[in-house]
């Protein structure tokens, strides 16, 4: 009995894990800035993101859309390349129009034709 309890609780866990991973999307190529505090570069990634989302994908997003966004891995000050960032999305139809969206990339404006985007 207490082994069915675990199995469950475990299986419950997952498909919550599963649940939260369901809308989020990550953005690669995206330059970063270069303040120094975290909360400014934060919010020049948020910046963009809601600038992509609306200027050159044409979603029609607002800040309240995205729950969180933050860069992956660590800050190397001697690499030039730019870290991926998570963005973790309010719903899944957010995500879904985004997804929907991205041929729009084409023919968007230049700071955002290198933009990759990926699902987890």
């Amino acid at each position: 009995m207490k082994l069915s309890l675990q199995e469950t609780t475990a299986q419950l866990t997952e498909q919550r894990d599963k649940d939260s991973r369901r809308n989020n999307v990550v953005l690669y190529k995206v330059p970063e800035s270069v303040a120094l505090r975290a909360e400014d570069r934060n919010k020049a990634d948020m910046a963009f993101c809601l600038q992509l989302f609306n200027n050159g994908l044409q979603v029609g997003a607002a800040e309240e859309d995205m729950v969180n966004a933050f860069r992956l891995g660590k800050k190397d000050a001697a690499s030039d390349t730019s870290r991926p960032i998570m963005i973790q999305l309010a719903s899944y139809s957010i995500k879904n129009l985004i997804m929907q969206s991205l041929f729009k990339l084409k023919s968007a404006d230049q700071q955002f034709k290198g933009i990759l985007l990926h699902t987890t």
